[in-house]
């Protein structure tokens, strides 16, 4: 199980595959991977597919809670794959985004859905690699 960044550079957009469970730690492991890819490529428009992810262990009310939090990707489309039993948690989680000022991520149950409604049909996706540990490795 993992978290997975994966970006395509033209159309500029970035994959999240989420496929641990969804936990407030394991959010918090990748909101530090976004906050890091942000830092070296600037935002962009995402699609975070949690369909893989086996099952969420986050209360509704701390999902709002971060829904309050500006978006790393502002002024760019987001959009969410979300099983269809945790429909229902993301929109609540969309309306806090909305609420306050930010465009709350559209919420498709597939990959293809977001892909077609980000204009991204095609897209193809490589592996994140930062910079900053290629400089370690070095």
């Amino acid at each position: 199980m993992s978290i997975d960044l994966l970006f395509c550079r033209a159309p500029r957009i970035l994959l999240v595959r989420f496929t641990d469970e969804i936990t407030d730690a394991n959010v918090d492991r990748m909101n530090a991977l976004l906050a890091r890819f942000v830092g070296e490529q600037g935002a962009t428009n995402m699609i975070i597919d949690f369909s893989s992810a086996p099952f969420a262990r986050i209360l509704a009310s701390r999902l709002a809670q971060r829904g309050r939090r500006p978006s790393r990707m502002q002024g760019f489309r987001r959009a969410f794959v979300v099983p269809e039993t945790l429909i229902d948690v993301f929109r609540h989680y969309g309306l806090q985004q909305e609420t306050h000022g930010d465009e709350p991520p559209l919420l498709v149950l597939s990959l293809e859905e977001a892909l077609a409604r980000l204009d991204s049909v095609g897209a193809s996706f490589q592996a994140v690699v930062f910079a900053s540990d290629l400089q370690r490795r070095s």
